[in-house]
């Protein structure tokens, strides 16, 4: 006797697609069954017409995490994991820091115990590197966090995070001694610095200006010294919120060289360009800069053959009143915007609908990918047998229209309003338990668990 039975829906997972049956017993997933096999269940679920798939995996995601300078946040672990919940995701990897001179130990024993008690989907970290960082990663590898992130930007306001190579050098070979993957934010900080100095001095601080202190190539430079680092040290590497074509060309050849390089893109780098900018000003302020339509055009055609594996959503709730103070000035403005709840209804309507990618890398890029790269599979990403049952079930055929005042996100913006989207999750499980029904997220504070890692493969 099942305690669930989703009948009759079309199950993705593994990039297979067919029609099944999906049972849950005791939290995990049991077994798929030929649509209307005599399998009995105390519920019974029918998902005739919709698309049965595993909960979405958010590997790149923003919210407060107990730092204290992170209070331009809108949300917190429990908000912002509601808002995860409601756009189909079900594990969360939010970015962990801590306070300068403060153990990675310490800090993210704080975190876990903080999302333990707040947070809606399971969770797990991945662990900020700065200098003094760097001697910790075996700790923190041995504990199981063993994601690692670097920048190369943000020298000016990131609180001593910013590394410089000789740091690198040396964290990336604890992380590969110790099977870990290390994660990079690819800008060139001292060329971001020297073109926002000289856009100052001429006074041209509107947001028109903006993508050009950030310009693409000096994206596609760091992407391109990563893979050194790498080469250099055997790590695998990943780049996060890859968003220009340059970006990708250096991605591609490192691959072809035989690189262990992962790379991931967000939805808003798949569907704006720097006009977003231009409308909306700070809400739209994102590091790196929205660009153009041909870097669309080339992510999408990378994301479709597997150059990009993953979808993240860089989510980042800033307060309005935050984003606002920098108005007239684009160097106030703190960077991010609210991204989760619209990740996976952006990625199928502009993606599976438009037919720039399948179906099947739909689900992949924010389900198994994700588990794999990031030691979590196949307890997540996956519905076979022995996986937590963590299930979304998918309603394709549902189109709708973004308002940020019915949106789940307490920011009160969102730089899709007025977009008209097709598809969104109509119900999800977390481990079995309800999450999501009808829409609306049914868990309490709380109910979400810290997975478990494993080492990267």
């Amino acid at each position: 006797m099942l305690d669930l039975l989703i009948r009759g829906g079309t199950v993705v997972t593994d990039g297979v697609r067919l029609t099944a049956d999906v049972g849950i017993l005791d939290g995990r997933v049991a077994g798929l069954w030929s649509v209307g096999e005599a399998i009995e269940a105390h519920d019974v679920v029918d998902a005739s017409g919709k698309i049965v798939m595993p909960g979405g995996i958010d590997a790149h995601f923003h919210t407060n995490t107990g730092w204290a300078q992170q209070a331009v946040k809108a949300d917190d672990l429990h908000t912002a994991t509601v808002t995860a919940a409601a756009g189909g995701i079900t594990t969360v990897v939010p970015f962990v820091w801590g306070d300068s001179g403060e153990p990675p130990g310490a800090f993210l024993s704080a975190f876990f115990e903080l999302a333990a008690s707040l947070a809606v989907c399971d969770f797990s970290a991945h662990c900020g590197v700065r200098p003094e960082t760097i001697e910790h990663i075996p700790e923190a590898i041995q504990s199981g966090v063993t994601s690692f992130k670097f920048h190369y930007a943000y020298r000016r306001t990131s609180q001593g995070r910013t590394t410089n190579d000789g740091h690198r050098l040396a964290a990336l070979r604890l992380i590969a001694r110790d099977g870990g993957l290390a994660l990079f934010h690819c800008e060139n900080g001292e060329v971001v610095d020297f073109l926002e100095d000289e856009l100052r001095a001429a006074g041209k601080l509107g947001y028109e200006y903006y993508e050009q202190s950030r310009p693409r190539l000096a994206e596609a430079e760091t992407v391109h010294r990563t893979i050194i680092l790498s080469q250099l040290t055997d790590c695998p590497v990943y780049i996060v919120h890859t968003s220009a074509r340059e970006s990708v060309a250096e991605i591609e050849a490192g691959r072809a060289d035989g690189v262990r390089l992962f790379a991931e893109t967000c939805p808003q780098y798949l569907t704006l360009t720097n006009q977003a900018v231009l409308e909306h000003g700070p809400l739209a302020k994102v590091a790196p800069p929205l660009r153009a339509g041909e870097d669309i055009d080339a992510l999408w055609r990378a994301l479709a053959a597997g150059t990009v594996q993953v979808v993240g959503s860089d989510h980042s709730a800033n307060r309005r009143a935050s984003k606002e103070a920098g108005r007239h000035d684009f160097t106030v403005a703190p960077f991010g915007t609210p991204v989760v709840e619209l990740m996976l209804p952006l990625l199928y309507s502009e993606g599976v609908v438009r037919k720039r990618i399948t179906l099947e890398r739909f689900v992949a890029s924010v389900t198994s990918e994700p588990a794999r790269l990031f030691g979590m599979y196949p307890r997540k990403g996956t519905l076979q047998p022995g996986a937590d049952a963590d299930v979304v079930i998918w309603d394709p055929d549902i189109t709708w229209t973004v308002r940020a005042d019915r949106l789940v996100n307490p920011s009160g913006y969102s730089i899709f309003e007025g977009w008209t989207l097709r598809g969104r999750p109509w119900c999800s499980w977390l481990r079995g338990r309800p999450l999501l029904v009808d829409g609306i997220v049914v868990a309490s504070p709380g109910s979400g668990e810290r997975v478990p890692r494993g080492p990267f493969d």
